[in-house]
């Protein structure tokens, strides 16, 4: 800043005092001081967006936690907090903190926007099937068996019977359906056949629909006494 200051100087001549007037100019703040030049410094901006996730896959009903990385234009990186989303919230949801939960089973993409910058995860979620009990032992009379398969109402599964060509596993229903539910079997009577291994054994395995992933087997024994 230039600044102009007009100050008095007094001359003596002879017994006449002049007042001369002088002007001097300055440069810089009112108070002298030397000027600053300004900052060309600029803020670092986010350049891109690495996302992770404390597991990749998930059962219906459970979570996983997302963490989104930021990568700056000086080189530099630190964990942000972006806004989250799912491109499928039918399959799992996201949190604001980052908090991923399965609600049904298949893929969903998990989403970190930030500073206009993003990046993604997928999250797998699938089905859990905990099935009790699992193991059967009958004797030479058979009899009924009863399982309970205890998984989410969304899950969708069924059930097939795998003993042997002689069927001695029956009346084991296959539909399809979603959620939990309690199945029943018979194991007919009789003998072991000749040359058959004691004791025989046989499988009702637990399919996941679509795709049909075995989920469980109950493994089924009947002896020859």
């Amino acid at each position: 800043m230039i600044g102009r200051h007009t100050r008095l100087i007094a001359a003596a001549a002879g017994s006449v005092v002049w007042l001369i007037a002088t002007t001097v100019i300055s440069c810089g703040g009112g108070d002298g001081a030397t000027p600053t030049a300004p900052s060309s410094a600029t803020a670092a901006t986010v350049t891109s967006i690495s996302v992770s996730a404390s597991a990749a896959t998930v059962n219906v009903g459970m979570t996983a936690t997302v963490t989104a990385t930021a990568s700056y234009s000086d080189g530099t990186t630190a964990e942000i907090t972006p806004t989250w989303a799912s491109d499928d919230i039918l399959v799992a949801t996201v949190s604001t903190s980052g908090v991923v939960t399965g609600v049904a089973k298949g893929t969903a993409t998990i989403t970190a926007t930030a500073d206009g910058q993003n990046g993604s995860v997928d999250i797998t979620v699938q089905c859990s099937y905990d099935v009790t009990p699992s193991t059967f032992i009958f004797g030479p009379a058979g009899g009924t068996g009863e399982f309970t398969v205890e998984t989410s109402s969304s899950c969708e599964w069924y059930v097939e019977e795998l003993s042997s060509a002689e069927d001695w596993i029956f009346d084991v229903d296959a539909t399809a359906q979603y959620g939990s539910s309690t199945k029943t079997f018979r194991v007919g009577a009789g003998h072991v056949p000749a040359g058959y291994p004691a004791p025989r054994e046989g499988t009702i395995r637990g399919l996941d629909i679509p795709g049909f992933e075995i989920y469980f087997d109950v493994t089924v024994s009947q002896t020859a006494e």
